[in-house]
């Protein structure tokens, strides 16, 4: 058999000995590195729509404002008010 690789096989993270340093290392840390990098963009989307939550009156006031029909931001402004009343007595919850 040879050792030929054919085009329809992977050669993803497939280390070369007659590659530079930085591709190998490239090479064995590629899945590292999409790992950190799709966390991170995740963090991004996480903390934006936290701060939609925390402030959901402001985040509906600005939908109607943008054009946004008014049921939408009503309904957000109603879901704001009872997060915030479940937030104030968490007995009610059980």
């Amino acid at each position: 058999m040879s050792s030929v690789t054919r085009p329809n096989q992977s050669t993803r993270g497939a280390m070369v000995p007659d590659q530079p340093w930085i591709d190998r290392s490239a090479a064995a840390c590629s899945d590292l590195v999409c790992l950190l990098g799709r966390v991170l963009i995740g963090g991004i989307f996480v903390q934006s729509g936290f701060g939609k939550l925390m402030g959901l009156d402001a985040f509906a006031a600005g939908l109607a404002r943008n054009g946004i029909p008014g049921a939408v931001a009503q309904v957000l402004r109603r879901s704001a008010r009872l997060l915030s009343s479940s937030a104030a007595s968490p007995s009610s919850l059980d």
